[in-house]
């Protein structure tokens, strides 16, 4: 060897020994100090993709994380993981795109039931949404505590597609929503809490249904355990057999099994305990692969039980023991693995754990797997209850179930943030659904505090009640805010890519956030909301809400949110009874409130001030007696159809310019709900409502800031919107009689008219409206004077009309070749549905330019 190359070699033998030293005195805690394990098996799903669609790319690390959903900057562990996409747009601008751990599932229909499995080893993710045309570079970068790996500079096109892009605060009016292409958003809103045992299918059948009838608007939950849907709650995948136990079933705390040597993947076990010889258990209905072979296992513990214990399998999802049964436990007997394989014959098979005669049987880390043993098909395996985030079990007392109590067990639960993968799954296909069906969600992250918080790792100070009810110091606790960081990084990595994720809420009818100290709620959300900005590269709409009387009008008026969203019910003991027995009242003085400055005592707001000008959503109404979870009878028994009705209606007419989400309307009068906002959506179709920068009119009694409608007949009263040109105006005139509170009574036919001010002096088409049908009832010319435009009703009236007024203009031709060539304008402004067939297109267009 000659000596140059053995100077080489001694320096690449020094340089190597200097580098592990460092690493050995930086990282000497570190699994592997030079770098995160490699980023492998890459796969995209297309190499070209249309504007706002979803580009994916799905990859694997050669290092795995007990904690992927902790990252470096929220993270209090130690095998922290921060994955993203780093895109480079076509006109270079730079974005920022956080992956996600993804577990696959499957899901099936049997009968009216959703079923789901996990269907393979999970991996990593990255959704992408492109809004320029043109090639994207991009690459994949993973840091850990070990360091940091990039992998190699990829490409894919982005070309130009039908979709709209997000939905955004219009730049033209801020009361008001529009698309990134510049059209206006309306929200028609339905109600979409209860998915029921339909699962995910619910929506897709629920949505397609809403296309039709011109509903466009959702709020969901994801974050209750009461509510089905649970993306970190506690709403459990296990199904109880029966009911017949006379002294318990559920879930009890593991003590002393971590750390004794036992291989339990849970910290809960399933107990069961009988005095009665009834064979009994829980159940789980799976989806897995015909011809498969798996092996079914788990551990089982016996006291004292004079029949059998043992897992079993059974086709078609069956609640009860399957004829594939393990090896069974009897007597006393401490745990013990019991195990058998089989062939899947169909795609479902019910798993069952449970026992028969007197005594006890415990149940843990129950296994279905492949007999590769690459992925296991059970949703919570380990009798997790979905992470459970509730520590209020009586004395770790089985029989009381994880639901009653006050003992402190949280160092025996989960840590901290922890996705429930097959809910994820479910939000998907829900997502996915609203995509092809045109509608749009408003995702709510939270009703109530059920996160994990591990003492050991969070907070020494923990009080599981205080956490509860409004923790102290929120806006400096770290661990509070680096929880939601987690927890919200997740639904943008996941979910952000969708234009039909309306905005992000945050909170469910959250209590007063005046206080703008540095320890309050307040505080909380300015830093919350900067994170979401900083973390979001899509910029949705971000909000909360409040509810009943609580309107933290500072609040609404920071930062820290986009969307303003109140909730009220009409109360009969909270409200005055002409507040509470009349919807349309109810609505435009609330609405009138919430946008104007106002003494709004009578409404249990005191008094506001400042102007809101950002946009109002109602997220909840309803009529109830005093008792809140109490619908008002009279909704059942006839009123509901008229409340569904006059709410869609006076929402969109008032201030609000949307339709209140009627909290009871999956159960009352539904198809007269989808009757009546088919309607409006007709009745909408063609107006720019962004670009009109309205002015919301009222009649008098109804006390609003422009009280500038009058009525010829005192029965009648009125709600218009007015374009600032003065060159349009859309109104809703309604028979005062025709109430929730009044559904049982005979209305008498008024006539009458109806004048509007504010207008210009111009030749106008005028459009009468059934609010019903969605049809043009009569159509006629009018000529305003010195502003003012009277008109008579068609017909005496028992409900309502709407009617149209639009002016009969005479335009350039490269007046409206401008208008309808550039991006953003309100081009809907000039043209109109001259040929009443519900559209606005190139014969409207003709026929304008013709004349």
């Amino acid at each position: 060897m000659v000596k140059a190359e053995r100077q080489i070699i001694t320096r690449l033998a020094k340089g190597f020994f200097v580098l592990v030293f460092f690493c050995l005195l930086v990282f000497w805690s570190s699994e592997n100090c030079l770098a995160v394990g490699e980023i492998i098996n890459l796969k995209s799903n297309k190499s070209s993709v249309g504007l706002y669609e979803k580009f994916e790319v799905e990859f694997e690390l050669t290092t795995s994380y007990s904690h992927p959903y902790y990252f470096e900057s929220s993270a209090g562990v130690s095998d922290w993981i921060e994955v993203a996409g780093q895109f480079t747009s076509p006109n270079n601008k730079q974005i920022s795109v956080p992956a996600f751990w993804y577990v696959p599932h499957k899901r099936l229909k049997q009968g009216n039931q959703e079923v789901l499995g996990v269907s393979g080893r999970g991996r990593w993710v990255i959704r992408f949404a492109p809004s320029e045309a043109g090639e994207y570079r991009y690459y994949i970068i993973a840091k850990d505590q070990a360091g940091s790996r990039q992998s190699a500079l990829m490409s894919f096109q982005a070309v130009a597609s039908t979709q709209k892009g997000f939905v955004r605060v219009s730049p033209r009016d801020s009361r008001y929503l529009e698309f990134d292409n510049g059209q206006s958003f309306i929200p028609l809103s339905g109600t979409a809490t209860w998915m029921g045992s339909s699962g995910s299918y619910f929506y897709e059948d629920l949505f397609s249904n809403w296309q039709v009838n011109g509903l466009n608007f959702a709020r969901i939950w994801d974050q209750n355990d009461g509510y089905n849907l649970s993306l970190e709650g506690t709403y459990t995948p296990w199904i109880p057999q029966t009911y017949g136990w006379n002294t318990g079933r559920a879930m009890i705390i593991n003590n002393g099994l971590q750390g004794s040597g036992q291989p339990f993947a849970g910290k809960r076990s399933a107990l069961f305990r009988s005095g009665s010889t009834t064979t009994q258990g829980y159940y789980q209905p799976v989806t897995v692969t015909p011809g498969m072979e798996y092996r079914l296992g788990g551990y089982i513990k016996t006291s004292g039980l004079s029949g059998e214990a043992f897992i079993s399998a059974g086709a078609s999802g069956i609640s009860s023991p399957g004829s594939i049964r393990t090896p069974s436990l009897s007597g006393t007997a401490d745990w013990q693995w019991r195990e058998t394989s089989f062939a899947a014959s169909g795609e479902v098979v019910g798993i069952w754990a449970g026992a028969s005669g007197q005594g006890e049987a415990q149940f843990d880390s129950l296994v279905l797997e492949p007999l590769s043993g690459e992925y296991n098909v059970l949703i919570d395996p380990g009798f997790e209850e979905r992470y459970a985030k509730d520590d209020r079990e009586v004395n770790n007392s089985p029989e009381q179930g994880p639901e009653t109590g006050q003992v402190d067990v949280v160092s025996t639960l989960p840590l901290g943030t922890e996705i429930n993968q097959d809910a994820a799954f479910q939000i998907d296909n829900i997502i996915k659904a609203a995509e092809n069906h045109g509608v749009y969600i408003q995702l709510c992250a939270h009703e109530d505090v059920y996160w994990n918080w591990d003492k050991t790792i969070h907070n020494q100070n923990y009080d599981a009640w205080a956490i509860r009810y409004h923790i102290s110091n929120p806006g400096q606790n770290e661990a509070y805010l680096a929880y939601w960081k987690r927890n919200f990084r997740y639904r943008v990595a996941r979910w952000g890519y969708s234009t039909a994720i309306l905005a992000w809420e945050h909170w469910n009818e959250h209590g007063h956030l005046n206080d703008s100290g540095p320890d309050s709620y307040y505080q909380f959300y300015q830093n919350y909301g900067d994170y979401q900005q900083s973390t979001d590269p899509y910029n949705h709409l971000r909000t909360t809400s409040q509810g009943s009387q609580v309107f933290s009008r500072p609040f609404w008026l920071s930062g820290a949110a986009d969307i303003v969203n109140y909730h009220d019910y009409l109360m009969i003991n909270r409200y005055p009874v002409a507040l509470a027995e009349d919807e349309v009242y109810f609505i435009e003085r609330f609405a009138d409130c919430l946008r104007y400055a106002h003494n709004c005592s009578d409404l249990g707001l005191g008094t506001q001030s400042g102007v809101m000008l950002k946009p109002l959503i109602w997220g909840e109404i309803g009529v109830l007696l005093s008792n809140w979870a109490t619908p008002e009878p009279a909704m059942y028994d006839g009123a509901g159809p008229i409340f569904s009705h006059n709410i869609i209606w006076a929402g969109l007419f008032s201030t609000l310019g949307m339709t209140p989400i009627h909290w009871n309307g999956d159960t009352l009068a539904v198809s007269e709900h989808a009757q009546s906002t088919r309607a409006a959506a007709a009745f909408l179709q063609g107006i720019d409502w962004a670009g009109m920068n309205f002015k919301p009119y009222t009649t008098p009694d109804l006390g609003g800031q422009y009280s500038q409608l009058s009525v010829s007949n005192n029965q009648l009263r009125a709600l218009a919107l007015v374009a600032e040109n003065g060159k349009h105006a859309y109104a809703w005139i309604q028979n005062k009689n025709n109430t929730w509170k009044n559904y049982a009574q005979t209305k008498n036919a008024v006539s009458g008219s109806l004048t509007i001010s504010g207008l210009s002096s111009a030749n106008f088409t005028v459009e009468w409206w059934d609010t019903y049908g969605g049809q043009i009832i009569k159509k006629e010319n009018k000529a305003s004077s010195n502003g003012s435009l009277e008109l008579v009703l068609p017909q005496a009236i028992d409900k309502d009309l709407a009617v149209k007024v639009y002016t009969q203009t005479t335009l350039s031709f490269l007046d409206l070749l401008t208008a309808w060539l550039t991006p953003g304008t309100a081009a809907n402004s000039f043209a109109e549905d001259i040929f009443s067939d519900n559209k606005v297109n190139s014969f409207d267009w003709a026929f304008l330019i013709g004349n």
